[in-house]
């Protein structure tokens, strides 16, 4: 990357005519400098946002404004739902707190705080000066433990229907035509 950041200084360069530092017939050199450089900063961040997004570094992530549950709560479960359908695959490299909370509006407070349960939870790993990946290895530990809380949920929802004498073909109709939805 930092070669395509010099490479794409060296063209917005040479396309927006900077003047040389050697040039002294220049009267505004130091103004034409500086807007110049302007140019160039603006120019590159342009260049590497799109670069960024050609490469598919921008992740599908929705949130619900009416959803009783908080930012980074959702923040979490897009997360996790990206990475348990591969669309984030090990070892993946995520978009920084940063990078991702001015992507999506939010603050970098949130995506830190995010970003930090799920390496509690080992959904992802942070290397210092690095950045932050989807763990390697632990997708089908992830697997098994979102199964076992998937099958407590049922289990909880099967107690709930014998203790309102629920007849288990309706509860099965019920739970095929939600499927369904």
């Amino acid at each position: 990357m930092v070669y395509r950041f010099f490479f794409y200084i060296k063209i917005v360069c040479n396309k927006h005519n900077i003047p040389n530092k050697n040039n002294k017939n220049n009267k505004n050199n130091l103004y034409l400098r500086t807007k110049s450089l302007y140019k160039i900063v603006y120019t590159v961040y342009i260049v590497y946002i799109q670069y960024n997004v050609k490469e598919g570094d921008i992740l599908n992530i929705h949130f619900d404004p009416k959803s009783d549950l908080p930012i980074y709560e959702q923040l979490k479960s897009e997360i996790i739902r990206l990475i348990m359908s591969k669309e984030l695959k090990e070892g993946e490299s995520l978009m920084s707190m940063r990078a991702l909370a001015k992507m999506l509006g939010i603050s970098v407070i949130t995506t830190k705080r995010a970003y930090k349960d799920l390496e509690d939870l080992g959904y992802l790993y942070t290397i210092p000066g690095k950045g932050t990946f989807v763990s390697e290895g632990n997708i089908a530990m992830i697997e098994e433990q979102s199964n076992k809380e998937l099958e407590k949920m049922i289990i909880s929802a099967i107690q709930l229907a014998k203790q309102l004498n629920f007849d288990k073909t309706d509860f099965i109709d019920l739970s095929k035509d939600l499927w369904e939805e």
